[in-house]
């Protein structure tokens, strides 16, 4: 999972803004994550090569969890029109809490480095 230096994730809001202390992440809205390593897909994707068409699923879902909480995302896959970069959509829970909470994702026992995401 990418993050900057001080350990902040780097996601976008949808309106492919970044999120951070000064336009952090809000309850109740999705913010992208990337990452790299998600492994397989659905429909199967060929190496090196954009995504196009379809969107293209993770086959092992991903376990986050955002401040301690379980979040399912709204999507764990391929980003489109890409090669090799994959993407979370994941949903703030309307309740969280406000601060830099943290951020854990895991996929078949392979754990993401720890990062921090700023809500607001």
């Amino acid at each position: 999972m990418a993050a900057f230096p001080d350990g902040r994730v780097i996601a976008q809001h949808i309106d492919s803004s970044l999120v951070d202390t000064t336009n952090p992440a809000q309850p109740g809205e999705t913010v992208v994550i990337y990452l790299v390593g998600m492994g397989q897909t659905n429909p199967a994707a060929t190496s090196g090569q954009q995504v196009l068409g379809a969107l293209r699923h993770v086959l092992n879902a991903p376990q986050v969890t955002l401040d301690g909480a379980s979040v399912i995302p709204d999507f764990a896959g391929l980003t489109p029109f890409f090669a090799g970069l994959y993407q979370i959509n994941l949903p703030v829970p309307a309740n969280a809490r406000t601060g830099d909470l943290k951020l854990v994702i895991s996929q078949k026992e392979i754990w993401a480095n720890e990062t921090f995401l700023p809500v607001q």
